[in-house]
């Protein structure tokens, strides 16, 4: 179970390109989550063929960080829980 590849939900977010970075062939992303209660985070893109620079959404969507988001989500909700098992 640990070994299979693990399915996030998706969250709502909007982005900003903070800068880009010519040295790298990558742009710096803020991912704003919708959810206010959760954190944004500034991750480094790479710049690939596959980008759309009309549309950055859909390829964005790969490098969103639903996994963070999830954790953030879970600690929320469950964290007296999870911290009563220490």
């Amino acid at each position: 179970m640990l070994n299979e590849v693990p399915t996030y939900p998706k969250y709502e977010y909007t982005f900003a390109v903070l800068n880009l970075l010519f040295d790298r062939g990558a742009m710096n992303i803020k991912f704003i989550p919708a959810n206010t209660a959760l954190t944004a985070f500034d991750l480094v893109v790479l710049i690939r063929p596959e980008m759309d620079v009309n549309n950055l959404k859909p390829y964005l969507d790969n490098f969103a960080p639903n996994s963070k988001w999830f954790a953030q989500e879970v600690i929320l909700a469950h964290g007296a829980i999870l911290m009563s098992n220490i």
